[in-house]
């Protein structure tokens, strides 16, 4: 019986069951909002880096456009679509930090 637990490549870090270090968890109602055709894959790619970047202790996630843009490898342009998407859809809820 062979194991078919997905890996990722390079590493041999097995996802199953190791959610505690190296990965985010995911809510599964996320695919739904792919499958519906109310989230593109690029706001897909935002939304789960704003989740990597989430503070439990403050409650949000405060990475700038730029780097989302280069995290993701899109433009500033379209992070700034895809976050305010994701917002319309409520995902996300967007708000100025004083000073910025």
């Amino acid at each position: 019986m062979t194991n078919n637990t997905p890996k990722i490549k390079g590493t041999h870090i097995r996802c199953k069951g190791n959610v505690e270090k190296n990965f985010e968890q995911v809510p599964h109602s996320i695919f739904k909002y792919l499958e519906l055709g109310l989230i593109s894959g690029n706001e897909l790619a935002v939304y789960i880096l704003l989740l990597k970047n989430d503070n439990n202790q403050l409650g949000y996630a405060f990475p700038t456009i730029d780097q989302l843009a280069i995290w993701t490898g899109i433009t500033p342009r379209t992070v700034k679509a895809a976050t305010k998407r994701l917002e319309i859809v409520g995902l996300i809820r967007k708000k100025k930090a004083p000073g910025y």
